[in-house]
């Protein structure tokens, strides 16, 4: 069977673009620079695979990063959406999701014999969002496995770990209604239902 590849980053990079000690990014620098910026890196890993025998690519864009807990609980005081969610945050995901559509849509017109699927994890993630309520999810905001008394359920120095039935950090009791798990990470019960979204936003090119 042919081999797969996903030429892909992590919404992370792009948080530690935002929270750097020695260059502190804002989300419109982040926008203008970097977005681009990653994806001509995943254009040229495309070329080196491909030029390597690669003929099946796959390419996952980033959740709403502004909805994660752990973007919350470190901006408190920035706006919310109705979803309560950062929408200055947000808007780096829909670029890093629209810019790599529009690459992966371009690809095949360079190399017909390849095959170049999308999944639009930014828009599957707002459609379960919009669709929490009738799916069973009844926080939307805050982490299962946090810390009880702080913002989003999220603190660094408290990260869900072994330690997690402590004081410090506690669980949830029942983590199938909350869509994050440790603030970071999502909970199975999300993953499921984001794989289900995921089928309305297939891109084959």
């Amino acid at each position: 069977m042919a081999s797969t590849f996903q030429p892909s980053i992590g919404g992370n990079y792009y948080v530690s673009a935002l929270n750097s000690v020695s260059q502190a990014y804002s989300p419109a620098t982040v926008i203008a620079n970097l977005v681009p910026a990653v994806m001509s890196k995943i254009r040229n890993a495309t070329e080196v695979l491909y030029a390597n025998g690669g003929r099946r690519f796959l390419y996952i864009s980033i959740t709403p990063l502004g909805c994660s807990p752990n973007i919350l609980s470190g901006n408190p005081n920035a706006p919310r959406d109705s979803n309560g969610c950062i929408p200055d945050f947000n808007s780096i995901s829909s670029a890093h999701s629209a810019q790599l559509s529009s690459l992966v849509s371009d690809l095949p017109s360079i190399h017909a014999d390849a095959t170049f699927v999308f999944l639009d994890y930014n828009a599957a993630y707002l459609q379960v969002l919009a669709n929490s309520a009738s799916l069973g999810f009844t926080d939307t905001l805050n982490a299962c496995c946090g810390a009880p008394n702080v913002p989003n359920r999220y603190s660094i120095a408290t990260f869900c770990d072994a330690l997690s039935t402590t004081t410090n950090s506690t669980l949830c009791p029942d983590p199938n209604v909350f869509l994050s798990w440790d603030g970071i990470h999502y909970t199975h019960k999300f993953q499921l239902c984001n794989f289900k979204s995921y089928l309305r936003f297939w891109q084959f090119s």
